[in-house]
């Protein structure tokens, strides 16, 4: 794969684009903004890994370009409204948050579409400069019948720890039954990841959120055996430093994710007549933040 269009310069779109020009596939970052363009093509991006600053100079575009080998989307869920994507090319989300994948089918041939999730954490600094928290793991599956296996492979040879796994939507539901539980609540008290299991009242809130969130996914038949409460703390342990997508996102102003998160599982649990009260309130205080 000698092309990849990577839709989203955020954190995670300047990451792997780094990390995959480094391993030498050719990367067309794809923006909306015109004004972002033409400073992501001026000054290139930068990533800083302990105390190193790397800078790539991409492609940069306002749309996906017609010879590409693979698209890698990572803009936000609310983007996904005015997305274009080419109908028959191999695509890749690695979005967080809930029907997701759902709504990339309705705008490609789904026979293409891989859905995965990653722990990688970064911190965009300003436009085009990023900082890498923390590696993780990045898991791939087909949600129809494309192989995930050349993609798997392109990313483990750019440095990622990337596994194929069969069943995609199970690690997705996982990965939103977290992020549900850790991201608005770091967004609220505007602290990085592992402030939540130092004190008290925030590892109990992050319980909360967590068992909650896990009944949801579990009344559809995922995560049934997953301890949803430890994984979260042992997950704010590993990403201490981190801030959050959604803590960045309420700094710049910018919309947050909490749609397809707590938004997402308040309306899967209202089909099984299910109340999720310190979900429904971490919502309502994200909302109430985003419309400030």
């Amino acid at each position: 794969m000698s092309q990849v269009a990577i839709i989203g310069p955020g954190a995670l779109g300047c990451l792997f684009a780094v990390r995959l020009m480094q391993q030498g596939t050719g990367v067309t970052l794809v923006d909306y903004r015109e004004d972002r363009c033409r400073l992501l093509m001026r000054q290139g991006i930068m990533l800083e890994t302990e105390g190193r600053t790397e800078t790539v100079f991409p492609a940069v575009s306002l749309q996906v370009p017609g010879e590409i080998s693979l698209v890698l989307v990572l803009t936000k869920a609310c983007a996904l409204k005015t997305l274009s994507l080419p109908v028959a090319v191999p695509t890749l989300t690695l979005q967080n948050g809930l029907g997701i994948t759902a709504r990339l089918a309705e705008k490609m041939n789904e026979d293409w579409l891989l859905a995965g999730t990653t722990t990688e954490a970064a911190t965009l600094l300003a436009p085009g400069k990023v900082r890498h928290a923390a590696p993780g793991l990045t898991c791939i599956g087909s949600a129809a019948a494309y192989s995930a296996e050349p993609v798997v492979a392109l990313l483990r040879d750019a440095g990622f720890n990337c596994v194929q796994v069969k069943n995609p939507e199970e690690i997705r539901w996982r990965k939103a039954v977290l992020s549900a539980a850790i991201n608005p609540l770091t967004a609220l008290l505007q602290v990085p990841n592992g402030e939540l299991v130092k004190h008290d009242e925030s590892r109990k809130l992050l319980r909360m959120l967590a068992e909650e969130a896990l009944a949801v996914a579990q009344a559809y038949g995922y995560c049934q055996d997953f301890d949803a409460a430890s994984e979260a703390e042992s997950l704010c342990l590993k990403t201490a430093d981190n801030l959050s997508s959604m803590l960045q996102d309420l700094r710049r102003g910018s919309p947050t994710e909490i749609d397809v998160l707590s938004g997402a599982l308040l309306a899967y649990g209202d089909l099984r007549n299910m109340t999720l009260p310190t979900t429904a309130l971490i919502y309502r205080l994200i909302r109430s933040l985003e419309q400030k």
